[in-house]
């Protein structure tokens, strides 16, 4: 499971697409995405997995856990 953040004052989602390539994560969970719209978050997700080449995207929502043993 990667954490990889898709928004920020110096982000580059460049470098977000080679972190995904290096580390070829199965699950990639986007963090740092509150100030995306919804538009925004499907768009960081599908760069990720597309130009990455690795990881199904797992959205959560505010507050929700993600079980690592499942």
């Amino acid at each position: 499971v990667l954490l990889t953040p898709v928004s920020g004052p110096w982000f580059r989602i460049a470098d977000a697409v080679d972190l995904v390539r290096a580390l070829a994560p199965r699950r990639i969970v986007p963090i740092h995405d509150a100030l995306l719209s919804e538009v925004g978050r499907t768009l960081a997700e599908n760069l990720l997995t597309r130009l990455g080449g690795a990881g199904v995207p797992v959205r959560l929502a505010l507050g929700e856990a993600l079980d690592l043993h499942a």
